[in-house]
């Protein structure tokens, strides 16, 4: 049992390939504005390796990331959580022409345009050959989950109309799935954890949607040309 747990411990201390990757960028996206969790500062140390008595299980930085290309940061301004996104304009040339397209005046205030916002874009220096988008938080389209007909409607409205306005402007997304429809955060009160979506950002406590929030007329589901979540 003991040999099990150890095992288990050392695979949440272990960095993947993708965010070794966001480790070696931390201190270059702390200069551009985003200060990445404490999981990927170049020195960290589980927080359960200092202090004997936390389980990992329990410890925020124990959550891994296995999405490669994305990322979550804290914008530094104002404190807002948001997701970074890797695009190589080799392999992703249409992806960052559209989102570039779409998020230019008039078609970025057009309430028509669900696609996801582009909040910067960021250059890497030592990889001249990437860029990253920064993307604004957001969650699963059914989390939480629809307790009215008006709500399933009203998500159906919108990524309707958000398709329609993606061939409006002879944009074809052809990976309509629903990894790639989301909602936004406007129905919590409270910040939740990027990737535990019903813990707070510590992951002490449960986050929980605030029905008075929800009015089915407010557009709340945004598209993403490739998917964002999985």
């Amino acid at each position: 049992m003991a040999d099990a747990t150890k095992k288990s411990q050392s695979h949440f201390e272990t960095l993947n390939p993708g965010e070794k990757y966001w480790r070696d960028k931390y201190r270059w996206l702390l200069d551009s504005g985003y200060r990445l969790r404490t999981r990927y500062h170049p020195d960290w140390i589980p927080s359960w390796n200092t202090n004997p008595r936390l389980h990992y299980a329990a410890c925020e930085d124990s959550i891994a990331n296995h999405r490669i290309a994305i990322c979550d940061a804290v914008k530094v301004d104002d404190n807002s959580t948001v997701i970074l996104k890797r695009v190589s304009p080799a392999g992703d040339t249409e992806e960052l022409e559209i989102v570039e397209y779409l998020a230019e005046e008039p078609r970025k205030s057009d309430p028509r345009n669900h696609s996801v916002p582009i909040l910067e874009i960021l250059q890497p220096a030592d990889q001249p050959v990437e860029k990253i988008l920064v993307m604004p938080l957001c969650r699963p389209w059914d989390s939480p989950e629809f307790e009215t007909l008006g709500e399933a409607a009203g998500c159906i409205r919108q990524l309707l109309e958000g398709v329609l306005y993606l061939h409006e402007n002879r944009i074809a997304h052809r990976d309509i799935k629903s990894d790639n429809f989301m909602m936004d955060t406007s129905l919590f009160t409270k910040p939740f954890h990027p990737l535990s979506y019903n813990r707070s950002l510590d992951a002490k406590h449960q986050v929980h949607a605030s029905p008075s929030n929800f009015d089915p007329l407010i557009n709340r589901i945004i598209l993403s040309l490739s998917t964002y979540i999985a």
